[in-house]
């Protein structure tokens, strides 16, 4: 039987997970909406360090 502490913290982190994974889908949506296209991100230089982090 799990616990109720166990069960709050799976609660917790699939609430996590959802307001991640909705992020992520509307927050691209929103930049463009806003005209942060590609072709203006790629001219960023400042994250080419955490590059392969994103990209991961």
């Amino acid at each position: 039987m799990i616990q109720r502490s166990e069960s709050k913290k799976s609660l917790l982190v699939a609430s996590l997970t959802a307001i991640g994974a909705s992020v992520c889908c509307v927050g691209p949506l929103v930049l463009l909406t806003l005209g942060v296209g590609g072709s203006w991100a790629s001219t960023l230089t400042a994250f080419e360090p955490v590059r392969p982090i994103f990209i991961g």
